[in-house]
Parts: structure tokens; C-alpha cells; sequence
């Protein structure tokens, strides 16, 4: 069995898994995501910690499998 990991967004280590799971699940948004507005958006989420804070990733073995936003976004995923 393995385990699911909730931590916050780290972004040395999270932003390249993060896109790539954009990029996995981007069929199954209502909108086109736009890779580029998303980089945006996180990138000016990094720079406030309150916003870096409420980030959630859910991962397995490292590997992100989900994530959580806690504030109002930007709509890039549908």
C-alpha cells in the first residue's frame, strides 16, 4: 500500500511535478489552460507566503498526485 503525503507547495522541488500534472489532467477542464498564465499564477503565489501557504500537494513517493488551491484563483483550471 502506499502512502498519500499532504505538504505544502515547495517551489525548488514542486513546480516542475506541479506542471506535469497540468498537464496530465488538461482534458479534464471546462477551459483551455493556458500553461503559461498558470506558470504566472503560481510564480506571483510564490512570492506572497500566505498565498505559498495555501497550496496543497498530495503526493505518493514523491510523485505529486493531486493538488489544492485555498484562495481565490485565477480560473486556469476549469
Amino acid at each position: 500500500m502506499v502512502d498519500l503525503k499532504i505538504s505544502r507547495y515547495d517551489p525548488r522541488k514542486d513546480k516542475e511535478g506541479l506542471e506535469e500534472l497540468i498537464a496530465a489532467y488538461e482534458y479534464r477542464s471546462i477551459y483551455p489552460i493556458q500553461k503559461d498564465l498558470f506558470s504566472k499564477e503560481i510564480g506571483k503565489r510564490v512570492l506572497d507566503l500566505k498565498l505559498r501557504n495555501s497550496m496543497v500537494l498530495a503526493k505518493e513517493e514523491e510523485k505529486i498526485v493531486g493538488a489544492g488551491f485555498f484562495t481565490t484563483y485565477d480560473d486556469y483550471l476549469g
